[in-house]
Parts: C-alpha cells; sequence; structure tokens
C-alpha cells in the first residue's frame, strides 16, 4: 500500500476576506462620461453650426427686404402707407356702424295681422324706436305688445300714447329698446 498524503488547509484560510468587486461603478463612470462628451458636443454644434446657420438666413432675407424696398421708390410706400391707413380706419368705422335697417326686420318679424304701422323714428343714442301705428282694437293692441316683448332682440316695450278712432280702432305710439349688438350686425 502506498502512503496516502492528506493536505491539511493553512490556518490562515479560513480568516480571509475577499474584496467586494467593483465591476457596476467604472461602468456607470464611463456611460456618464460618454453623455457628458455627448451633451458637450450637441452645445457647441448647436452653438456654432446652427446659430452660424440661422444668423446667415437672417441676413439674406433682410438683404431681400432691401432690395424689395429698393425696387419701391418712396412715393409709391407713402402712397401705399396712406391706403393701408385709410383702410385701416375704414375698418374701425364699419365695425361701429349701425344697421339700422335691422329695425325693419324686428317690425316685419314681429307684427300681428290687424296692426298697421304707420311711421317709425329711431334715436341712435339710446337704441329706442318710436312706431307709430293702428289696428282693430285694444286686443289686438295688447297681442302685439305681448309679442315684442318676447323678442330677443327687444330689452323694452312701452306704450307711450293710445287714442280712439272714429271707425272703433285704435292709434297707439310704442317705444321699443333695441339691443345695441343687434344693430351692429347685418341681418341676412
Amino acid at each position: 500500500m502506498s502512503p496516502t498524503f492528506e493536505t491539511q488547509p493553512n490556518k490562515g484560510d479560513e480568516f480571509t476576506i475577499s474584496a467586494p468587486s467593483a465591476g457596476l461603478p467604472w461602468r456607470l463612470m464611463i456611460f456618464s462620461g460618454v453623455l457628458f462628451a455627448f451633451s458637450i458636443f450637441i452645445f457647441f454644434g448647436i452653438r456654432f453650426g446652427y446659430t452660424g446657420y440661422l444668423d446667415n438666413q437672417s441676413t439674406q432675407i433682410d438683404q431681400q427686404l432691401e432690395t424689395l424696398a429698393k425696387k419701391i421708390n418712396e412715393t409709391d410706400q407713402e402712397k401705399f402707407i396712406g391706403f393701408y391707413s385709410q383702410i385701416v380706419n375704414l375698418r374701425m368705422v364699419l365695425e361701429k356702424h349701425l344697421y339700422i335697417s335691422n329695425v325693419f326686420k324686428i317690425l316685419e318679424k314681429y307684427t300681428i295681422q290687424p296692426v298697421v304701422f304707420k311711421d317709425a323714428s329711431f334715436d341712435t343714442v339710446s337704441n329706442a324706436i318710436q312706431v307709430n301705428g293702428s289696428t282693430d282694437s285694444f286686443n289686438s293692441l295688447a297681442q302685439q305688445m305681448a309679442i315684442l316683448g318676447k323678442a330677443p332682440e327687444i330689452t323694452r316695450v312701452s306704450l307711450d300714447t293710445i287714442s280712439l278712432q272714429l271707425s272703433g280702432g285704435v292709434n297707439f305710439l310704442i317705444k321699443l329698446q333695441v339691443q345695441p349688438a343687434f344693430l351692429l350686425k347685418a341681418s341676412t
């Protein structure tokens, strides 16, 4: 039989501590460095490349505007400015223009059969219409006033004067207060 040798572990091996692996931090550091370098590259690319391109484009457009301005003489430019200011002023006037014809559309829309309007006047300051008319009875007049009172374009209806005709009819004067917004737009 041959002799067998058994090795015994060193007495210090059982107390050794293995060092922790440092694999993740250096990879994170490399990734952060690459990301930082890419950000710096983008910054300088925009700073020196794209802004230069935009400055060049702006200069070209300024030059084109100057050549256009040289093509049109000063008297034509002054005429254009005068014409443009007239258009702006006309637009402002038309926006404030009152369409008095809308009053007739109101009267046409809300007048019942036995009522006849003889004349009307309009006060532009108070947006009030004064209407003279006649009808066959007090009942017809009351119906007419009720219909006008329910009209959305009219804010207030008042009976100013009333008188009897010899033939049995009724003459009247009605005042209507119209909404200002209704008079500012053309009615279709």
